[in-house]
């Protein structure tokens, strides 16, 4: 089953996000008391994030 959203808990990856132009759908805490940020699992998302990934190698 594919996820429809991304939950990041890591604040720069999610600032990468934001910034690259995509909405934040909710904030909240995980099971583990760590804070997390939803965004959409989209076209435009999955290239950002696949950008994120680059920029780290």
């Amino acid at each position: 089953m594919e996820q429809k959203h991304f939950y990041i808990y890591n604040p720069m990856q999610a600032n990468f996000f934001v910034l690259n132009g995509i909405r934040v759908l909710e904030v909240g805490k995980g099971r583990k008391g760590d804070i997390y940020i939803k965004f959409p699992r989209n076209e435009k998302s999955e290239e950002v994030f696949a950008r994120w990934i680059e920029r780290g190698k």
